[in-house]
């Protein structure tokens, strides 16, 4: 499972209108519209299964969920744990 981790939540306070207390250990999925966020579990599964990556190390333009249910876009950028050096 992806998750907001504490140490990359705060950044998500003022981008997602959430708090930290709110937001770190979420699931990322809660932070994409609703296209993206059913299609998450699916992303991960074929990652783990194949080891190709399609996100993780290249990043994309995407659209986010803000806490008030405005979309914004972003420029997503995912790392394993490893590699951010958590």
């Amino acid at each position: 499972m992806a998750m907001i981790c504490p140490r990359s939540a705060g950044g998500a306070v003022k981008m997602f209108g959430f708090s930290e207390g709110d937001i770190a250990g979420w699931n990322v999925k809660m932070l994409m519209r609703p296209p993206d966020r059913g299609r998450h579990a699916l992303y991960l599964a074929d990652y783990l299964s194949t080891g190709t990556r399609k996100i993780i190390g290249i990043g994309r333009v995407t659209t986010a969920l803000h806490r008030d249910g405005n979309t914004f876009t972003i420029d997503n950028h995912t790392a394993q744990e490893a590699e951010a050096g958590l």
